[in-house]
């Protein structure tokens, strides 16, 4: 089947495919049983580039897309469904930025992303909003020069790993419409906790952990695009870009217990 990708397409799959053949396979049962961020594995993908897969060239990635991705995503899975997870959250989470982040945002959050310097996670959902992404009760309220969020976030992967958060949180609770933003948060924002992690049945080298926020503050610049009320266009056309990502976790995995 390698005639239906381009050459650029099959240099990133088969450098996944090292990677994971040397490095994730040996280290597998270790992670997953441990259950710990394989902080080596991270080191080894950045250093083979394959974290700036999916990022412009202008902003320090190598300009391949969703499909670039899922052939990395799937190689990682084949070795370990863990470290797929890991690797494709990243996609999730800095695909807010890409999509919709102002020009400042963009130079300011991708470059580190794509050199595997500062990860990144996505949170949406919530305790009592899950599929029902437009029930967040999670509150961003203005306050000068700041937004001040209060609420928790649940299942957030790569949660306390990360160093950026993409956060989605209610702005103008009297709209219909308009009524969620996207915020970026960093890892050290005052009144920004890490909190519980799942202690899950599998996939168990990735964290999913709970979010805090009481009364942290974030700078304007930080929302998203610079507009508020624009939140949930933005969540949906990020899923809409990383479900395929989740289609070659599936397939990737499948090929791995093939070969057991």
């Amino acid at each position: 089947m390698d005639e239906l990708f381009s050459p650029e397409s099959l240099v990133w799959r088969d450098k996944a495919r090292e990677v994971a053949q040397k490095v994730v396979r040996p280290k597998a049962a270790h992670y997953d049983r441990i259950q710990e961020y394989p902080w080596e594995i991270r080191d080894a993908l950045a250093e083979a580039g394959l974290f700036g897969v999916w990022i412009p060239k202008e902003f320090g990635g190598h300009g391949g897309g969703v499909l670039e991705l899922c052939l990395v995503v799937e190689e990682l899975s084949r070795a370990c469904g863990g470290i797929g997870v890991l690797f494709a959250v990243n996609a999730l989470g800095s695909f807010p930025i890409l999509l919709a982040g102002t020009e400042e945002q963009k130079k300011r959050y991708l470059p580190d992303i794509a050199s595997g310097k500062r990860l990144i996670a996505f949170g949406l959902s919530e305790r009592g909003a899950g599929s029902d992404a437009s029930g967040l009760a999670t509150r961003a309220v203005e306050d000068g020069d700041e937004y001040v969020l209060d609420g928790s976030k649940k299942w957030t992967t790569n949660g306390g790993a990360a160093d950026i958060y993409s956060i989605f949180a209610v702005t103008d609770p009297t709209s219909a419409s308009r009524r969620i933003s996207a915020i970026i948060v960093e890892k050290g924002d005052p009144g920004f906790e890490i909190g519980r992690a799942e202690d899950k049945m599998g996939i168990r080298a990735v964290p999913v952990v709970e979010l805090h926020f009481k009364g942290c503050r974030v700078p304007k610049d930080r929302l998203l695009g610079g507009r508020a009320g624009m939140g949930f266009k933005h969540a949906m056309m990020t899923l809409d870009r990383a479900r395929p990502g989740v289609a070659a976790q599936a397939a990737g995995l499948a090929r791995g217990a093939l070969e057991l």
